[in-house]
């Protein structure tokens, strides 16, 4: 008995040793960590014992352990709670929608992964929180108000990370989903399946969400020459049936009808095609639809939904490895998730 609580007593001893070691920064970042061979020799221990100190440490997120490669200093904080900054965490049911479901569960994965903590605060909290208390924070998808940038910048141990604004903000790091890409390759892809006349469903131009993605459709047109038609484009202010079915009647019933239908996102082209299901209007032989994100009820769809995936996911993600990265004292810049096609049976 007293051997085996000897034996618990050794390897926690070693790794209480090397955790103080990584949190004072005697190893460099991502530097060769000690082999199992190694820490037996150094601590006089059996590689058991070794074994068993390097998993721990796995666990908690300060090494990594790759098969044949060794382990690696991942990470050198003690302290890894991310406070999530965003007026959905005033009202969190109401606020989620599908999309911050997506960067929300990005998040979360990356942070199982990093041994870190992720919590929800209001910009209500934030006014409260010691201002000489570290704090790592992510800003979530609109602009800060010039009063809450303020308390932040006046925090010397506040590092701060833009996740997925509708476009770059200046002299803060951003990652974010390259929007206006996405639309460019939706338009390309159409060129490519020798579609001239292309169609543009979405909400009103002077949300500022919608301007990256007028952006992309205009930059893929002028790339294969095509003129912008402004007949083409289509803004509806609310989301249901009887809006967009206005608007593809509308669209179907030009001189000229497009060939192709472009739409700001998911649940416009699920509008548009059950429209034109009733109508008659055979996808995508009269008319291809792409949609804007590449969620669940896309896959479902008949025929079944060709959409650009943003990787909401993938933006969670790198959101919280960068603000870790900030944390250790890596340089850091700005990060685009670029986005892909997904080509299914609607083109």
């Amino acid at each position: 008995m007293h051997n085996q609580q000897a034996g618990k007593s050794t390897w926690r001893r070693i790794k209480h040793d090397l955790e103080r070691r990584i949190l004072a920064h005697e190893f460099k970042l991502h530097d060769k960590f000690y082999s199992v061979n190694e820490l037996a020799r150094k601590y006089n221990v059996s590689h058991i014992t070794s074994r068993r100190v390097i998993s721990e440490l796995s666990s908690e997120g300060f090494v990594e352990s790759i098969p044949r490669k060794g382990s690696f200093v991942r990470s050198r904080l003690g302290n890894k709670d991310i406070y999530l900054l965003s007026e959905l965490a005033e009202n969190f049911k109401a606020g989620f929608n599908q999309l911050s479901s997506e960067i929300y569960r990005g998040m979360i994965t990356e942070c199982t992964q990093r041994n870190a903590n992720l919590k929800l605060i209001s910009s209500k909290y934030l006014k409260l929180w010691p201002k000489d208390k570290e704090m790592l924070l992510i800003q979530w998808h609109s602009p800060l108000k010039e009063d809450i940038l303020n308390e932040i910048q006046g925090r010397k141990k506040c590092f701060f990370v833009n996740c997925h604004p509708p476009k770059p903000i200046s002299g803060q790091v951003t990652v974010t989903g390259d929007i206006t890409k996405g639309m460019e390759i939706a338009v390309e892809h159409c060129i490519s399946r020798g579609h001239k006349r292309i169609a543009l469903l979405t909400s009103s131009l002077k949300n500022e969400w919608m301007v990256p993605r007028f952006d992309g459709y205009y930059n893929g047109l002028r790339k294969d020459n095509i003129s912008l038609d402004f007949s083409l484009i289509k803004e509806i202010d609310q989301e249901n049936y009887v809006d967009v079915a206005e608007a593809v009647s509308e669209l179907m019933n030009l001189p000229e009808p497009p060939s192709a239908l472009l739409t700001s996102n998911s649940t416009k082209a699920m509008l548009v095609i059950e429209y034109c299901r009733e109508q008659k209007i055979r996808i995508p032989e009269k008319l291809a639809v792409v949609g804007f994100d590449n969620f669940p009820e896309s896959l479902i769809s008949s025929p079944q939904l060709t959409v650009v995936d943003l990787q909401y996911n993938l933006i969670g993600s790198e959101a919280i490895s960068m603000l870790l990265k900030m944390a250790e004292g890596e340089n850091t810049e700005d990060v685009y998730i670029q986005p892909k096609l997904i080509i299914r049976e609607s083109t």
